[in-house]
């Protein structure tokens, strides 16, 4: 089977089906010439390394496509990135996320407070 992915904005996460019941995902917020990637986890099974390793390949690809940078939160997928050379050109640094209030910004496992769907950041 080809990977592919599929956006799923209800849940505010891209995805990768890895069979007829698994798939893994990224939550996602979206800002100025940025995918913010939070948690990268699996459903149905956990992912093992093989898919993480394409699922992060096809989200390097998608930036290039949507010419954006990818500002990864995941620690193991931000690892996964830093050691990787040929996609530096999609990395980009992390960068605070205002939760819409005014006060403090939010980062890293903040996250998920963000809520679902697409904030305008």
């Amino acid at each position: 089977m080809k990977d592919f992915l599929r956006d799923n904005p209800p849940r505010g996460r891209i995805e990768m089906p890895l069979d007829g019941q698994a798939l893994i995902f990224a939550e996602i917020r979206r800002g100025p010439g940025r995918l913010i990637l939070g948690r990268v986890d699996g459903e149905g099974r956990e992912p093992d390394a093989d898919a993480r390793h394409r699922f992060l390949e096809q989200m390097a690809q998608r930036a290039r496509d949507e010419k954006v940078r990818l500002d990864v939160r995941d620690p193991e997928a931000r690892s996964w990135f830093e050691s990787r050379p040929e996609h530096a050109d999609v990395l980009a640094e992390p960068m605070d996320v205002q939760d819409g209030s005014g006060g403090a910004s939010l980062s890293g496992d903040d996250f998920d407070d963000l809520g679902r769907g697409e904030p305008s950041l």
